[in-house]
């Protein structure tokens, strides 16, 4: 009797343990400018100002590096991309003046970011990424490739 006690609390619990587990997915987290912004700058430990300055940089990377159509999706797809652009003309970004990776890295050394974190700048974007819904990773890693 008391094998079969345990052996239905056994299955009870387990039923519940894989009911709980199998439940409604957690809700994904809305990622804004100002997460997107919140994340890099805590991955990397950099300040918000920074991190900010730097995905402008890299939006106008993107610019270079992508299609006119590729472009203006990256700009819908990453959260804010259409005001970090804006605020790369602000800062005095121009078309041409953003190559390369290494340019964002000098931008952000020249901002008072120690190289190493500045390197860690690059990786971070990309790695927030891929918890963007759509296609920001895909045309990001475009950005990323030696062409």
């Amino acid at each position: 009797m008391q094998r079969l006690l345990l052996l239905t609390a056994v299955l009870i619990t387990v039923q519940v343990f894989f009911t709980g587990c199998s439940g409604s997915d957690p809700e994904p987290e809305l990622i804004t400018e100002s997460v997107l912004i919140d994340k890099i700058a805590k991955s990397t430990g950099i300040t918000r100002s920074q991190a900010q300055i730097g995905l402008s940089a890299l939006m106008m990377l993107s610019e270079e590096k992508l299609t006119a159509d590729e472009f203006a999706k990256l700009t819908t797809e990453l959260p804010g991309g259409v005001s970090l652009f804006n605020f790369a003309a602000d800062l005095g970004f121009t078309k041409g003046s953003i190559n390369t990776q290494a340019d964002i890295v000098q931008i952000l050394v020249n901002l008072g970011v120690n190289p190493v974190d500045a390197g860690k700048f690059l990786t971070t974007v990309l790695s927030v990424s891929k918890n963007i819904e759509g296609g920001a990773f895909g045309l990001l890693s475009k950005v990323y490739e030696n062409r």
